[in-house]
């Protein structure tokens, strides 16, 4: 099997555990595929990680990521815009909740935050420079047999810590999970003590 998959995990995504649970199911699964994991602090710092030309990039996260092609530098919600090698890949947006990730736009990353308007990377394909874009609700169906490498991504301005404390604690622990940064491995910590 050809692993050419990119899989960057926002913590984010396990935003109310009525609705998503704590991501600490989904998580276990992945540590299990015994593929490279690394834990960053904010989402435009994957881009490090991102060494080489993949066939897909999915982001699993509650914001899309992905704006019009207008900004200038990455930062967390554009990240996407940045990937090296996008014009031969596809990105898939994995998000938890068709109503607040696009119905009422708290997902969407683009200008006036409105789904469907002309700023709306996933309605305007002259918006983005990847092969091709596309968003799915749920985890189902993410092609976990190819992925390559794994980021799995604080956001603590984002995260609600205390409902995904479990999660925390396990990837803090686990043993095949290394830290970008000294600073992430800080920011996990004061995230389950619940200082962010």
């Amino acid at each position: 099997m050809k692993h050419d998959v990119y899989l960057s995990v926002d913590l984010d995504y396990w935003y109310s555990t009525k609705k998503t649970g704590n991501g600490l199911d989904f998580v276990r699964k992945l540590l299990e595929l015994k593929r490279p994991v690394t834990v960053f602090t904010e989402h435009h710092l994957v881009l490090k990680d991102i060494t080489k030309q993949y066939h897909k990039v999915y982001n699993v996260d509650f914001h899309s990521d992905i704006s019009e092609i207008a900004w200038r530098w990455p930062n967390c919600g554009t990240w996407a815009n940045f990937v090296r090698g996008r014009d031969k890949a596809e990105f898939e947006w994995r998000f938890p909740n068709w109503n607040m990730c696009i119905k009422k736009g708290h997902g969407l990353c683009h200008t006036d935050h409105t789904n469907g308007n002309r700023y709306d990377p996933f309605n305007n394909k002259h918006l983005w420079a990847w092969k091709s874009i596309k968003r799915k609700c749920g985890l189902n169906g993410i092609e976990l047999d190819r992925v390559d490498k794994i980021s799995l991504v604080l956001s603590p301005a984002w995260s609600y810590s205390r409902v995904i404390l479990d999660t925390l604690l396990y990837i803090y622990n686990a043993d095949n999970v290394k830290f970008f940064s000294k600073s992430a491995k800080h920011v996990m910590e004061s995230m389950m003590k619940g200082t962010v």
